[in-house]
């Protein structure tokens, strides 16, 4: 059922907040914890911005600092960080070893509501399979730009995707990054640099229309 579902991979769901030297916020999405030590994945445009200073990360009712982003693919639109665990192990998700397919009921588990700081689950279909790019996929059910970054899981529990609002608003359709781009992203060599330094170091996402 859903709310199984989401009972087992919420904990592994995090809500990442982007903030300027003066503690403003300037974004918030949502993550998810793929080692136990504290490295996550999320959409790389949402830790991209020229005056991020600090990332909190939300991990069930703890913040934590984020101290590195460890990979960044300004292509892919896909990063992972690494936040001061404080010597704790966090639950994780694995990624699918089956890519998504048309029709097929998956379930996005997120930020839905920026001023609560919670993860939602939200169900529906995937609605067509590289119609936009061989490594994306698009969904038939609504969303909203705090689940960029969000997992995309099949009934197993398994991440079939990441959602990607950025791509999404570009595709006029919410839009996924299939499991198999971002474990080459995962594969590839790390480039650690610091949150403040993101944008500098790789250019700045030019935001779409909405």
């Amino acid at each position: 059922s859903s709310e199984k579902l989401f009972e087992v991979s919420q904990p592994a769901v995090a809500i990442l907040v982007l903030l300027d030297a003066n503690n403003e916020i300037l974004k918030q999405g949502t993550g998810f914890f793929i080692s136990n030590n504290g490295l996550l994945i999320t959409t790389a445009h949402l830790i991209n911005h020229p005056n991020a200073i600090r990332l909190l990360v939300k991990s069930n009712s703890n913040f934590y600092g984020a101290t590195a982003v460890e990979q960044y693919d300004h292509d892919a639109d896909i990063a992972t960080v690494t936040i001061n665990g404080m010597g704790n192990s966090f639950p994780t998700l694995q990624l699918s070893n089956s890519g998504p397919a048309t029709n097929m009921e998956v379930s996005i588990v997120g930020l839905t509501d920026a001023t609560s700081l919670e993860s939602t689950i939200r169900d529906g279909e995937i609605a067509d399979v590289g119609n936009v790019s061989p490594n994306q996929f698009s969904l038939s059910f609504a969303t909203v730009a705090t689940q960029s970054g969000s997992p995309i899981l099949e009934k197993t529990g398994r991440v079939v995707g990441i959602y990607n609002h950025r791509l999404g608003l570009e595709n006029s359709n919410p839009t996924g990054i299939d499991a198999n781009q971002m474990a080459k992203v995962l594969g590839s060599a790390a480039e650690s640099v610091r949150i403040q330094d993101v944008s500098a170091t790789f250019g700045e996402f030019v935001a779409p229309n909405p």
